[in-house]
């Protein structure tokens, strides 16, 4: 009888404990768009989304969006565009790029933020070719932005352009841009990420994943994932705004790991 309890109670733990975690969205108020295209963490540990028209930033206690009435960021990309990729060095300096709807001949592709200042580039006034810049990857003192012509290289100074051709067969070029796209359970991987402690989060169209096994049907469509100092969870999605998963989950009976919706800003309180 004894052992039968202990079964049980243990039965009841592992259905009901769940992770926490935090929904930020247009409609809770604290973000004005619920559509996420990209996420990153920068050197100071504020982490950054790219939506549609502006950046958004977390810098742990409140949220900022630039846009074209607090930077100038909006008026070097012009309208309309979404942010489409972001990375950032080891300076600190922040990259940006666009996808714009509309061909524009001086829209700028690529975007720097230091903290205070922006700084456009474009094909008319640098080296960039393109304007639609899909993927950045910061690495070896440059700065990598694929576009629609090809893949772009610079390196503070000096801009480089290789083919599309030319990609597979250079040395110097990160690996991941050679790379075709990997898959989990057949679903497309979106978006990955790995936290201090070597767990890896990937992100479909059908959901999260952490360490290759389905954690939680947060979103249908999740875009990216970036992961703060604290090991915290920053989940986009294409239409849902954001998840923040605060809290390790425990496996359901399921096998699949569930979430709390957990009210955010708010402290729970004790009685004395």
């Amino acid at each position: 009888m004894r052992n039968n309890l202990v079964i049980l109670l243990f039965l009841v733990c592992v259905c009901t404990l769940h992770s926490e975690y935090v929904h930020i969205s247009k409609q809770t108020g604290e973000i004005p768009e619920n559509k996420i295209y990209c996420a990153m963490t920068d050197t100071k540990g504020f982490v950054w989304f790219g939506t549609d028209n502006g950046a958004l930033r977390w810098n742990g206690s409140k949220w900022t969006y630039m846009n074209e009435r607090n930077s100038s960021l909006y008026s070097h990309f012009k309208d309309p565009f979404y942010i489409s990729s972001m990375a950032c060095n080891d300076d600190g300096v922040r990259y940006f790029g666009a996808t714009v709807m509309i061909e524009y001949g001086s829209a700028f592709g690529l975007m720097t933020y230091d903290g205070n200042r922006w700084k456009g580039y474009d094909k008319s006034t640098s080296g960039l070719r393109g304007v639609n810049i899909s993927s950045i990857t910061c690495d070896g003192g440059s700065v990598w932005a694929m576009s629609e012509e090809g893949l772009n290289k610079f390196d503070g100074n000096n801009w480089k352009h290789f083919a599309f051709n030319e990609i597979q067969k250079t040395s110097e070029i990160p690996q991941h841009f050679k790379e075709s796209k990997d898959y989990i359970d057949g679903k497309v991987i979106n978006c990955k990420a790995t936290t201090s402690n070597g767990e890896v989060w990937f992100g479909t169209n059908s959901g999260l994943y952490r360490n290759g096994k389905p954690y939680a049907e947060i979103s249908d469509n999740i875009t990216a994932i970036a992961v703060d100092a604290e090991n915290k969870i920053y989940v986009g999605t294409a239409n849902n705004g954001i998840y923040v998963v605060t809290a390790p989950a425990t496996p359901t009976k399921q096998g699949k790991q569930q979430l709390v919706d957990k009210p955010i800003n708010k402290k729970s309180s004790k009685k004395k």
